[in-house]
């Protein structure tokens, strides 16, 4: 997947970012990941934190990547870049 360039608030409220919403019918959870400098970032709460967490896995730039959200349940969900 093409993951974009997400450098600033602005960018992020321009949809510079992949939004991820698991389907739930009672927990909310927003994952958003975005690329920023030489890294993934991302954050489980649908906002933009100026860098980010890294993604689990491979949060390195270029080539293909992969994602498996993994977990026991919605609460407890995580992304996992391949």
């Amino acid at each position: 997947m093409w993951i974009p360039w997400c450098v600033n608030q602005a960018d992020f409220d321009n949809h510079h970012k992949i939004i991820l919403v698991p389907v739930s019918n009672s927990l909310p959870v927003i994952f958003s990941v975005w690329q920023q400098g030489d890294y993934v970032r991302y954050s489980r709460d649908g906002l933009f934190h100026q860098d980010g967490e890294l993604v689990p896995g491979n949060c390195t730039v270029g080539g293909d990547r992969s994602v498996d959200i993994v977990g026991p349940d919605l609460a407890h969900a995580d992304l996992v870049f391949h």
